[in-house]
């Protein structure tokens, strides 16, 4: 049975029954074949480096280490050099933003630049990398962006970068800017003035419609690692000033860890310091005679000797190292720290055995187990050669018992003082200087009042006891006024006033300290900031008296919180600089007139007022140099015009009158007159110059007060 082709109506299928026909008389194809890969290869095509290029791992102490190829690295840092760092910071109450949310609201914020990505790095962490330099630096110089919610600070990429070791350091906080005239109150100038704190997010409702006018309030980012300035200068064109700035509820920082959350004081990461190097040597100790028997262990003397001078050629790096070979007793800082029972400074003066000098100064630190485990001492020796190499000598510490010493007295070798009282706030002593008597108390106050009470007594016995001039000196621990603080808070009262009744009871005078206002410094930041005056000389009105100068002024601070003073006196007077001031005397000199025309001829090119000041400063100096040496001394004519003429009339006298004589006579007469007249007129001016006496008396009295 033939088979019939059926009859299709429709044009485009007229083939459909002959490819039928066709792929039916076809022979079958056989079944395609597929090569199957196994899963090591099929993740080969990501990685087309063998494994045995690869670096070879190695085993450092208990990890595996890889060394990665420098090149790779280096590759590595040149793919990374258009990238960003960035960190969304949220303040309390914020949702945060999805990473495509972020994105897109980046996308149309950043429309100026052209292809770019990012990708989230943990933590809040974000990295951004850039088309070209360009298009980074115009992102990275705005620094902040503000999204709505919350910022985004943008920072300079970073290589080592990781997430978990970043620690936040910046905050948002309100400021207040004070002393901001209205002309200046627009949204662009009060940014511009937070923009040199921090970053600047938005202004409070009143600042912004200028309701309120006693301050400017804007929230900022700032760094707490950076200085935060009390002050800023303003500048227009022609004109400057500074606005005032007052930080709202800035949070702790630490600035040893740099964490927010808690300050220096409260950090519980100690910083470890590192052991020293030094000889140790054994000295054997007696052990104390007690009546109870008592549990111990042998006692090791461990003396640290700082005298090294600089012609031996010590071996420090071979030196012995700081250490505890006895029972067990943990860590030694922990053990100094928990453990430290007492200090005690003695002054060993003994005779010179094997060759040796025993004139040293020793510090002895001791420690014990509270559990009668043996005791340890520490003894840093500190021979009589450190303070010769210095050109010093010590001859006093203060009593403080178990503690410390506060007060080291040194001078020069030359000097013996001679000590009349210790205490552990002060030390007095008495010694002489260019064959003058003096007595000297160097203070270091309690921070406690109620402590100071004894060392105001101390110190008033001591004045009394020893009768002549008397400076005291050194850290009193207590203001004389709120104009001695700079704080949020006032100082105390009762202690003001008890410091104040003692310098007036013992009729001291506070000597002006020069330099710096404030003494101590906290080293705190805002509303925790204190600054007050603590350091100050003080001195009886015998020590005014015997010296003819007396200041005392500070140092630069370096690593304590105190300034150093530097208290000064000396009898030696130094010539007062009197202001230059035209003579009416001169002009009965012809040559006066001469000098002045000559001086005022002399040309000089430049404006009309450089050419007037020009010539005031040469006929100043020529005026200077023709009353030295051409007009001289007029009180000194006088004095040579009388004598002069007291010879001539002796003469006369002894060989009787003689034409010579005479004419001699009138010559000197007329000299005479001539140079009276003069100095009549310099008298004359004088008594009619009444401020010239009144500027002397301020004077006396500004000389007298900046020494009280």
């Amino acid at each position: 049975m033939s088979s019939t082709i059926p009859l299709i109506p429709w044009g485009f299928l007229g083939d459909l029954g002959k490819d039928t026909q066709e792929e039916t008389t076809k022979a079958p194809l056989p079944p395609a074949t597929t090569i199957k890969k196994s899963f090591a290869q099929a993740l080969r095509s990501s990685c087309d480096i063998a494994t045995s290029q690869l670096p070879q791992p190695c085993i450092k102490g208990e990890a595996i280490a890889i060394k990665i190829p420098e090149e790779d690295y280096q590759a590595g840092l040149l793919r990374c050099k258009s990238h960003l760092h960035g960190r969304m910071i949220l303040s309390k109450g914020d949702t945060p933003l999805k990473f495509a949310e972020l994105k897109s609201t980046l996308t149309s914020m950043w429309s100026m630049i052209r292809k770019w990505s990012m990708i989230s790095l943990g933590k809040g962490f974000y990295e951004f990398s850039f088309s070209s330099l360009e298009d980074m630096r115009t992102i990275c110089s705005v620094g902040s962006w503000n999204l709505k919610p919350g910022i985004l600070r943008l920072f300079l990429w970073s290589p080592d970068f990781n997430p978990n070791l970043q620690k936040q350091s910046h905050t948002q906080c309100w400021i207040k800017i004070y002393n901001l005239p209205q002309e200046y109150w627009s949204p662009r100038i009060i940014f511009s003035i937070a923009g040199g704190i921090g970053t600047p997010i938005s202004m409070d409702e009143a600042t912004h419609t200028r309701s309120f006018g006693h301050f400017a309030k804007v929230m900022v980012e700032i760094n707490l690692k950076a200085e935060l300035p009390d002050q800023i200068l303003v500048e227009r064109e022609g004109f400057a000033f500074f606005v005032s700035i007052e930080y709202e509820n800035l949070p702790d920082f630490c600035q040893r860890c740099h964490v927010i959350g808690h300050v220096v004081h409260q950090c519980r990461k100690q910083i470890k310091k590192p052991e020293a190097e030094v000889t140790i040597k054994s000295v054997p100790k007696k052990p104390k005679q007690t009546d109870k028997p008592i549990e111990y262990r042998e006692i090791n003397d461990l003396v640290i000797n700082l005298d090294i001078d600089k012609g031996d050629k010590h071996n420090v790096q071979n030196m012995e190292r700081l250490t505890i070979s006895q029972e067990p007793m943990g860590n030694l800082e922990t053990h100094f720290e928990e453990e430290l029972l007492a200090t005690r400074v003695e002054n060993s003066i003994h005779e010179e055995r094997d060759g040796e000098s025993s004139n040293d100064n020793i510090i002895v630190q001791e420690t014990a187990k509270m559990n009668q485990v043996a005791a340890n001492d520490i003894r840093i020796v500190i021979k009589t050669s450190f303070w010769s190499a210095l050109n010093l000598k010590l001859f006093v510490v203060n009593n403080r018992g178990n503690h410390i010493p506060s007060l080291w007295g040194l001078c020069s070798p030359g000097l013996d003082p001679s000590i009349l009282t210790i205490s552990n706030q002060h030390i007095s002593i008495s010694l002489s200087v260019e064959n003058k008597n003096l007595n000297v108390c160097v203070v270091y106050a309690h921070i406690n009042h109620v402590n100071r009470r004894s060392l105001w007594l101390d110190i008033q016995v001591d004045l009394l006891a020893t009768q002549g001039p008397w400076c005291c000196i050194g850290d009193f621990n207590a203001t004389l006024g709120a104009d001695e603080c700079r704080s949020a808070t006032l100082p105390s009262r009762v202690s003001k006033n008890e410091f104040l009744s003692f310098i007036n009871s013992s009729s001291l005078l506070n000597v002006s300290t020069l330099g710096a206002q404030f003494t101590w410094t906290n080293k705190r930041r805002g509303n925790a900031l204190f600054e007050n005056k603590l350091d100050r000389s003080l001195c009886n009105g015998d020590w005014m008296k015997l010296w003819s100068q007396v200041s005392c002024g500070t140092l630069p601070r370096i690593a304590s919180d105190h300034h150093p003073l530097l208290f000064s006196s000396a009898s030696t007077t130094t010539p007062r600089i009197c202001s230059f001031k035209f003579q009416k005397m001169w002009l009965q000199n012809i040559d006066c007139k001469r000098s002045i025309k000559e001086s005022w001829q002399t040309e000089v090119i430049g404006c009309p007022m450089f050419i007037l000041s020009q010539k005031l400063k040469r006929l100043k100096k020529e005026l200077k140099h023709w009353n030295y040496n051409v007009f001289g001394n007029i009180h000194q004519m006088v004095k040579m015009a009388t004598a002069n003429l007291d010879t001539i009339q002796s003469s006369i006298n002894d060989l009787g009158a003689d034409e010579a004589l005479l004419d001699q006579e009138a010559l000197a007469q007329n000299e005479l007159l001539k140079a009276l007249n003069v100095e009549e007129v310099y008298w004359k001016d004088k008594a009619r110059n009444t401020a010239f006496s009144t500027r002397l008396l301020q004077l006396d009295k500004k000389q007298k007060n900046s020494l009280c």
